[in-house]
């Protein structure tokens, strides 16, 4: 992945998200959600368990994102998968959702200080084991 450069430029999309409007169109709604929810990149990582190299991929349209952590994306935001997709508009951020993205926000800081990131671990495709993140949480 090419992260943005000297002049804060953001790479193209892959080849084969241009050719696919549904990845393409998924990967400006990853970004949309998480701003609109005021998040940033950094904190939807540790929410869904991924590195923010992954999170910023899949805004970029660098990664596709895999249905797992679709339906990951789908639940921080309380939101259905047609949502992340791109299928079906935004909701309005409500308190209730607010508490909840700012419950599982803490939750994963309290999850990193008690068991730091493993390096290895992440170098491996840049995810966090089973039960470190949402991406496992029934919906």
């Amino acid at each position: 992945m090419r992260l943005p450069g000297p002049k804060g430029e953001r790479p193209e999309m892959s080849e084969s998200i241009k050719k696919n409007p549904p990845d393409q169109r998924m990967a400006q709604r990853v970004k949309e959600l998480r701003e609109k929810f005021l998040l940033n990149q950094k904190d939807e990582a540790a929410i869904v368990g991924v590195t923010v190299r992954a999170v910023y991929g899949w805004e970029t349209g660098t990664n596709r994102i895999s249905p797992r952590h679709q339906r990951a994306i789908a639940r921080v935001y309380d939101v259905s998968v047609a949502v992340v997709r791109g299928d079906e508009p935004i909701p309005e951020l409500t308190k209730a959702r607010q508490r909840r993205l700012e419950q599982l926000l803490a939750e994963a800081e309290a999850r990193a200080r008690k068991e730091p990131s493993d390096p290895a671990r992440l170098a491996e495709g840049g995810h966090l084991s089973s039960g470190e993140s949402v991406a496992d949480v029934p919906a």
